[in-house]
This record gives C-alpha cells, structure tokens and sequence, in this order.
C-alpha cells in the first residue's frame, strides 16, 4: 500500500515537472522567435567598409526598431545608430571620403544613439532639413508625471518626447527630402498633435502653446494655453476622465461628472484657453473638422 503511495506521487512529480520544463520551453521558444532582426539595406562604402540597415521586431503588437551597422574587414563591426520612426520608413543616404562618414537620414526618425567613430573613421549624422531647437519653456517644465497620450470621446492628444520633437516637424515644417514647407511659419515647433493630423505648437522663445488650424490660405494658431504647464494641467483633466470615455457614443452614455466638468473649466479659464477648442473635448465634436479644411 505504502509503495503505491509513493509510486503515485513519485510519478505526479514527474509530471509536474515535465509540465514546468515544457511551459518554459514554450516560453523561451516564443521569445525567441518573437522577437529578431533582419538585414533589410546593405550599403558598400569602400572595399573594406560596408553599412547595414536593420529592423528588429518583437511581434504584431509592437512596432519596428531600426539600428545601422558599420562593418570592416573580417568580424569588425559596431552600432553606429538606434532609432525609430516616428512616420514613414527609414531612408539613410551615406558616403565615405577618405576617413569621413556622413550619413543622412530622413527626418521622421527618431534617435536615440549614434556613435561618432568607428576605427580611424569619423561618422558625422544629418537630418535632412537639419534639426529644431527645442523651445526652452518646454524643456525647463517637462515632468516625468507628464500626459503623453490621452483621448476622450474619439478625440485624442500625443504629446512627443525631446527625441521625437526633432522628427515630428516632418510633415509640417519639411518634406521627405528635408525641403521646406512654404505656409507653415518658421518658429512654429510641433511639440504634438491631436488625431494624428491637427499640429499642436509652442514658439522657440514663447510660452504659450497654440493649436495650428489648416485652412485654405494656409495655417493659423490659436492660442489653448499661457504655458506648457498649464496646457498640462488641463490634459491631466482629460486624462483622468478618460477611462471607459474613448468613443463619441460614450458622451451621452457616461458624460463627465458636472464636478470635472467644473474643474476643466476653471483650468482653461486659468491658462486663458481658446474655449472653442477645448470644448471639442468634452463635446465630443471632432477636433479634426474643426480645424482642418478637409
């Protein structure tokens, strides 16, 4: 009897553990094949150098990665570049001339490494159409606590980080070959944009915040707050209510308490807020027939 006992559990421990051992297998097997790189662009610099473009991913629910490869002879190789893209998909033009690199690339991308040598060779990076400087009022008033992206009833805001402002001008400011946009003013510096398509801007030395509106002649900001902060403390509003308040049809099955509501407000009041834009918000009437000529 007592045998059977422990031949029973003896033989439940074995499968327990074979069970584990499979369940991190079937762990490790996915995570490995979920996420790669693949060489999608090789260039050939000179005989003894070559660039490769790569793209890594990590599933459907993710998206690209990219990094360029420097190599040399035999097994030298490094990193030279880390980078998204914020739209588009990467273009990067290089050449090499005697020990100098240069290497352009589109000005969507978003970096966030580069290295400036690899051997006896120099690397020098461009954006084509160069890069924008970051409005001081923004970069001395940034929080880590900060919205970067809400919605509410199918309108939404993304508000971009210090590396994607320099690629979120494309679009706006400069084409793909890094040409200038005629109508859109000079100082204007998209810091993030509502619906993916309405630009939302601050002045290099200026600390209102503005929404661009696109019309026919061209494009016009309105004023949506005296600074970036208090453009902040009304985002933080909408943030807060956004929960289970993501599509229009939610405005009349669970409107904004009349507290918040209150509360909005008295922030735009306080940040001297355009009124008809931020009442596109807790309307629910979309931001883009508002402010765009389409």
């Amino acid at each position: 009897m007592q045998k059977n006992v422990l031949r029973r559990i003896l033989i439940a421990t074995i499968i327990v553990v074979s069970l584990i051992s499979l369940g991190l297998l079937a762990i490790y097997t996915f995570a490995k094949s979920g996420c790669g790189e693949e060489t999608i662009k090789k260039t050939r610099l000179s005989s003894q150098y070559k660039l490769e473009l790569q793209r890594g991913s990590c599933g459907a629910t993710t998206g690209f990665s990219y990094s360029l490869l420097i190599k040399g002879k035999g097994k030298q190789e490094e990193k030279i570049l880390d980078f998204d893209m914020l739209k588009e998909e990467p273009v990067i033009q290089a050449k090499l001339k005697g020990n100098n690199l240069e290497v352009f690339y589109h000005p969507a991308t978003v970096v966030y490494k580069q290295i400036s040598s690899f051997n006896d060779i120099k690397i020098k990076f461009e954006r084509k159409g160069g890069n924008y400087k970051i409005p001081s009022y923004l970069k001395k008033n940034r929080k880590t606590s900060d919205v970067e992206y809400t919605i509410l009833f199918d309108n939404d805001l993304e508000i971009f980080s210090s590396e994607e402002i320099l690629a979120a001008q494309y679009g706006y400011a400069v084409n793909g070959k890094g040409e200038r946009l005629g109508k859109w003013n000079k100082d204007w510096i998209v810091i993030g944009e509502s619906n993916y398509e309405i630009p939302i801007v601050m002045e290099p030395n200026n600390p209102y915040v503005y929404v661009v509106k696109k019309e026919e002649a061209g494009w016009k900001k309105i004023k949506i707050a005296n600074s970036y902060r208090e453009f902040q403390n009304i985002s933080k509003i909408i943030d807060k209510n956004s929960e289970d308040r993501e599509f229009r049809e939610d405005r009349k099955d669970n409107p904004l308490p009349s507290k918040e509501l209150k509360e909005f407000w008295l922030r735009v009041k306080e940040a001297n807020g355009n009124r008809e834009y931020w009442n596109h918000w807790v309307s629910g009437r979309s931001i883009v027939k508002g402010y765009s000529e389409s």
